[in-house]
């Protein structure tokens, strides 16, 4: 799990870029998103990195999402995707 300096870290090199990106990868799926797909609060730790995804999905500027954690296939938003047996292509 980050730690505060982490977080803080990737809010600055976002910031540095206006929040703008073409992908962003991570573990596990903003708060809404890992909703969307019927998966709740699971640990403090989980709810915290969530909760930061969250801000990020809600401010940055960006073509896609990718995430794993939860061992499926699916996609919300057409932008959110979690992958697990899926194989893409990012041209």
């Amino acid at each position: 799990m980050p730690n505060e300096e982490e977080y803080e870290e990737g809010l600055q090199n976002l910031e540095s870029n206006d929040y703008t990106v073409d992908y962003i990868i991570t573990h596990t799926a903003p708060r809404d998103v890992a909703a969307a797909l019927g998966y709740g609060e699971m640990s403090d730790d989980e709810v915290e990195l969530r909760k930061y995804f969250q801000r990020i999905a809600e401010e940055a500027d960006f073509k896609a999402w990718y995430f794993g954690h939860f061992h499926e296939d699916d996609e919300v938003e057409e932008v959110f995707r979690a992958l697990f047996d899926d194989v893409i292509r990012i041209a």
